[in-house]
Parts: structure tokens; C-alpha cells; sequence
């Protein structure tokens, strides 16, 4: 059979003609199809860290928002509307990391940037107030298990840090290793690692030249 197939060729070499070029097109679709989806890819980031901006762009403007949130506002400056207006701010926090969460999963968002989102999830899910929404206005029955795992890691390391006495660098260890098994992602823990590695070397270059302007 192989032998008769090779041999109709053989005797009709356009079919090579045709069936090379064929193949050339599909290969050059196939690379289409990969920048494309690339472009979609950047886009969808872009997209993600512009959502992003939002949300920080809140702090900036309102900077009592997230103060209030993290405990740190006089009485005298607390009121119901600021109470309900941090709870939309850490709403809006927690829908865009669950979107981030499904996007990652089906793998249309990086690795990279979920894991760049991981410390400022757990910045907000240490905060002294965060638990009035999470647990009290019962904000964790919104969200997939995924979430609630990774919120309840949060909860639990602020709960016990006089007992785990960790410095920052390890909460932040610890928590990432939670959102890594829980997203089964191992590149979400090398991301923090990585990023530790970058800022010490970098504090270190940073040291060395104030000793070197001193001297």
C-alpha cells in the first residue's frame, strides 16, 4: 500500500507541488493563529492592569478608603458612608481577583500576572477591618471555593501572627505557597522568590552606593 501511495506520487509530481504548499499555509495559519492569540494574550493584561489602576487610583483619591480598611483613621473621621464605600472598594478588589483567578485557570491570564496580585490580596485580606465584610456582611459566600481559600489563608495568618512571630518576607512566603497549592500553579511561589531575590540584590546596590556617596 505504502509502496503504490509513493509511487503516485512518483508519477504525478504536482501533487508534491501542491501538497508542499499546502503545508505552507497551514504552517503560516498556525503562526498566524499563535500571534494572534499572543496579541490577545498582551491585550487581556493590559486590560487586567488597567482594572488594576482603577482600584489604586481609588486610594489615591480617597485616601481614607483604605486607611479606614487597614485600621489606621481617627474615629472622628469615621462615618456609615465610608464604612459602605470601603465595602465596594474591597468588593471591587475581590471580583477582579476572582476574575483573575477563572482567567488563570482556563489559562488566558499568566501565571505572572495573577501572582503579581497575590501580595496586594493579602494586604487587603490582613486588613484590621476586612473581616466586617468578609465574615460579617458575609462577602465570602460571593466567591468560589478557590478564593475562599486563599481569603481564609489571609484571615488565619493575621489571627496568628503574635503566636508565628513571622517577620513580613515570611507571611508573604507563606501566603503565596498557599495561593500556589491551591491554584496547583508552582510558578506563582518562584514569582514571590524571584521578586524577593530582585529586591534584596537591589537594596543591597542601593546600601552600597549611599556608602560609597558617604565616603
Amino acid at each position: 500500500m505504502q509502496a503504490a501511495v509513493w509511487q503516485w506520487f512518483i508519477d504525478h509530481p504536482e501533487a508534491w507541488i501542491n501538497a508542499i504548499g499546502f503545508a505552507c499555509i497551514a504552517l503560516a495559519l498556525m503562526g498566524i493563529a499563535q500571534k494572534s492569540r499572543a496579541r490577545q494574550d498582551r491585550g487581556r493584561d493590559f486590560k487586567l492592569e488597567l482594572e488594576t489602576s482603577r482600584i489604586f487610583e481609588i486610594g489615591i483619591q480617597y485616601p481614607d478608603i483604605p486607611r479606614y480598611l487597614n485600621g489606621e483613621l481617627p474615629p472622628a473621621r469615621q462615618t456609615p458612608e465610608l464604612h459602605e464605600q470601603c465595602h465596594w472598594f474591597v468588593c471591587q478588589t475581590l471580583n477582579l481577583f476572582e476574575i483573575m483567578i477563572s482567567g488563570h485557570q482556563e489559562k488566558m491570564v499568566s501565571s505572572d500576572t495573577l501572582a503579581a496580585w497575590v501580595t496586594w490580596i493579602h494586604k487587603v485580606g490582613t486588613a484590621e477591618r476586612f473581616s466586617e465584610y468578609w465574615i460579617e456582611r458575609r462577602l465570602w459566600s460571593n466567591y468560589t471555593s478557590n478564593l475562599q481559600r486563599i481569603i481564609g489563608a489571609a484571615q488565619e495568618l493575621r489571627a496568628n501572627r503574635a503566636r508565628n512571630a513571622f517577620s513580613m518576607d515570611e507571611e508573604l512566603h507563606v501566603f503565596y505557597k498557599t495561593a500556589a497549592d491551591v491554584l496547583h500553579d508552582r510558578s506563582i511561589l518562584a514569582y514571590y522568590q524571584k521578586s524577593r531575590e530582585r529586591n534584596r540584590k537591589l537594596a543591597l546596590q542601593i546600601a552600597s552606593a549611599d556608602v560609597a556617596a558617604a565616603a
